[in-house]
């Protein structure tokens, strides 16, 4: 049987730490923008805590099944034990994915409002910088929408699998197919976090290309999410 497959680590927004050369921040349109950018790197910070715990459950789930599939109907009470493990870690999971969803929208509301003073910056050069910014972050926020889905379709079949793991009248065709599912369901994810994580690099260079085109240097390490 074709082994269940384990997700990657999703990248955040890098936040960063700078002072302005020209201006105190909150003076002008460039230093709103800036600081709604930052705000919105901040407001990701619940989805940057949450990944390293997502993928530990979806291994612990892995395990779980590759643990199961080494045993028989004889040791019923055991494969009941790990299914039962497995189906918790999944309602866990789930509620991980909706604090992940709530930091998400937070920082893209805060994004949004930063994208208001683009109207009011003079220079047509920075202006089309920051609207490339936009536009990027515009396509991360829809890839992550498309990520999102594909992710609570697999935990559904995740779900339907463990529980059909439980049945002592299981047929090998049906968990063959249920498998097969599975397996898809992780490609689709797979497919859609290594577009956001692409578009999340993406955003974080043109980014800082707005920084320096506003005059706004880098004081110390950058940090980023990964």
């Amino acid at each position: 049987m074709k082994p269940l497959h384990s997700y990657k680590i999703v990248l955040t927004l890098m936040a960063v730490f700078v002072f302005l050369t020209s201006c105190s921040l909150g003076k002008s349109p460039g230093d709103h923008m800036y600081q709604k950018i930052e705000d919105a790197a901040d407001g990701e910070s619940t989805f940057n805590d949450l990944q390293k715990p997502m993928v530990k459950a979806e291994n612990k789930e892995h395990k779980l099944f590759k643990d199961i599939m080494k045993l028989d109907m004889t040791e019923y009470k055991k494969i009941k034990e790990h299914a039962d493990d497995a189906l918790k870690s999944i309602e866990e999971r789930k509620d991980m994915l909706k604090d992940e969803q709530a930091s998400i929208e937070k920082a893209y509301q805060s994004f949004q409002e930063g994208a208001t003073y683009i109207s009011e910056l003079d220079d047509k050069e920075t202006k089309s910088l920051a609207k490339d910014v936009v536009d990027i972050m515009d396509q991360r926020y829809q890839t992550y929408q498309n990520l999102h889905k594909a992710y609570q379709k697999s935990l559904q079949l995740d779900e339907k699998l463990f529980n059909m793991l439980e049945k002592k009248d299981l047929k090998v065709e049906t968990l063959q197919a249920q498998i097969k599912k599975v397996n898809s369901g992780y490609k689709k994810v797979e497919k859609n976090q290594k577009q956001f994580n692409d578009l999340t690099k993406q955003f974080n260079k043109k980014k800082m290309d707005l920084y320096k085109q506003l005059g706004i240097e880098i004081n110390r390490k950058d940090k980023e999410g990964a």
